[in-house]
Protein backbone atom coordinates (compact mmCIF):
# COMPACT_ATOMS: atom_id res chain seq x y z
CA UNK A 1 0.00 0.00 0.00
CA UNK A 2 3.01 2.36 -0.30
CA UNK A 3 2.58 4.55 -2.80
CA UNK A 4 2.71 8.39 -3.63
CA UNK A 5 -1.29 8.62 -4.17
CA UNK A 6 -3.70 8.81 -2.02
CA UNK A 7 -5.24 5.85 -0.33
CA UNK A 8 -8.64 5.36 -0.19
CA UNK A 9 -9.75 1.92 1.80
CA UNK A 10 -13.39 1.04 1.37
CA UNK A 11 -14.39 -1.21 4.62
CA UNK A 12 -16.77 -3.53 3.84
CA UNK A 13 -17.25 -4.94 7.06
CA UNK A 14 -19.05 -8.53 7.12
CA UNK A 15 -21.81 -7.92 4.80
CA UNK A 16 -21.12 -4.08 2.79
CA UNK A 17 -21.27 -3.75 -0.65
CA UNK A 18 -19.55 -1.32 -2.37
CA UNK A 19 -21.55 -0.95 -5.50
CA UNK A 20 -23.09 2.15 -4.63
CA UNK A 21 -20.04 3.11 -4.88
CA UNK A 22 -19.07 2.50 -7.97
CA UNK A 23 -20.28 6.10 -9.88
CA UNK A 24 -18.24 8.04 -7.50
CA UNK A 25 -15.41 5.71 -7.70
CA UNK A 26 -15.64 6.01 -11.46
CA UNK A 27 -14.97 9.91 -10.68
CA UNK A 28 -11.30 9.77 -9.24
CA UNK A 29 -8.44 10.06 -11.50
CA UNK A 30 -6.34 6.99 -10.90
CA UNK A 31 -3.42 9.11 -10.74
CA UNK A 32 -4.74 10.56 -7.84
CA UNK A 33 -5.86 8.02 -5.84
CA UNK A 34 -5.35 4.28 -5.43
CA UNK A 35 -8.67 2.60 -4.16
CA UNK A 36 -8.85 -0.94 -2.41
CA UNK A 37 -12.10 -2.65 -1.18
CA UNK A 38 -11.27 -4.53 2.06
CA UNK A 39 -13.76 -7.32 3.46
CA UNK A 40 -14.21 -8.59 6.93
CA UNK A 41 -13.78 -12.36 7.72
CA UNK A 42 -14.66 -15.00 4.95
CA UNK A 43 -17.43 -13.51 2.96
CA UNK A 44 -17.87 -14.39 -0.83
CA UNK A 45 -17.93 -10.43 -1.48
CA UNK A 46 -15.89 -9.34 -4.20
CA UNK A 47 -12.86 -7.55 -2.51
CA UNK A 48 -9.20 -6.50 -3.59
CA UNK A 49 -7.98 -7.52 0.25
CA UNK A 50 -9.29 -9.52 2.66
CA UNK A 51 -8.93 -8.61 6.51
CA UNK A 52 -9.51 -12.53 7.87
CA UNK A 53 -8.84 -11.21 11.44
CA UNK A 54 -10.71 -8.22 11.03
CA UNK A 55 -7.98 -6.54 13.02
CA UNK A 56 -7.65 -3.41 10.08
CA UNK A 57 -11.40 -2.86 10.94
CA UNK A 58 -10.55 -2.54 14.15
CA UNK A 59 -7.84 -0.23 13.85
CA UNK A 60 -10.46 2.66 12.45
CA UNK A 61 -13.15 1.61 14.29
CA UNK A 62 -15.27 0.48 11.32
CA UNK A 63 -16.07 -3.29 11.72
CA UNK A 64 -19.52 -2.37 10.26
CA UNK A 65 -17.70 -1.33 7.64
CA UNK A 66 -16.86 2.58 6.56
CA UNK A 67 -13.95 4.58 4.45
CA UNK A 68 -11.06 6.15 4.99
CA UNK A 69 -8.86 8.42 2.94
CA UNK A 70 -5.41 7.97 4.10
CA UNK A 71 -3.01 11.20 2.70
CA UNK A 72 0.50 10.35 0.89
CA UNK A 73 2.30 11.54 3.67
CA UNK A 74 0.10 8.99 6.22
CA UNK A 75 -2.12 11.09 7.86
CA UNK A 76 -6.19 10.39 7.61
CA UNK A 77 -7.84 13.27 5.23
CA UNK A 78 -11.27 11.28 5.85
CA UNK A 79 -13.43 8.48 7.79
CA UNK A 80 -16.66 8.15 7.68
CA UNK A 81 -18.45 5.18 9.46
CA UNK A 82 -20.63 4.28 6.52
CA UNK A 83 -20.41 3.82 2.71
CA UNK A 84 -22.37 6.66 1.77
CA UNK A 85 -21.22 8.09 -1.51
CA UNK A 86 -23.05 11.27 -1.76
CA UNK A 87 -21.06 12.18 1.29
CA UNK A 88 -17.80 10.95 0.34
CA UNK A 89 -18.70 12.95 -3.09
CA UNK A 90 -19.14 15.75 -0.90
CA UNK A 91 -15.64 15.48 0.64
CA UNK A 92 -13.71 14.35 -2.83
CA UNK A 93 -14.63 17.68 -4.70
CA UNK A 94 -13.90 19.84 -1.92
CA UNK A 95 -10.25 18.46 -1.78
CA UNK A 96 -9.69 17.63 -5.31
CA UNK A 97 -12.36 20.55 -7.28
CA UNK A 98 -14.86 19.92 -9.62
CA UNK A 99 -12.54 18.99 -13.00
CA UNK A 100 -11.32 15.94 -10.82
CA UNK A 101 -14.90 14.78 -9.72
CA UNK A 102 -16.62 15.31 -12.82
CA UNK A 103 -14.30 12.79 -15.22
Amino acid sequence: LRTARHLLLLFLGPNGDADPLRHVLSEIPPEVVATYRISRGESGRTSDLRDLSGLAHAAYQLMGGGIVLVRPDGYVAYRSDDLDPQKLRAYLLRMFGAEAAAR
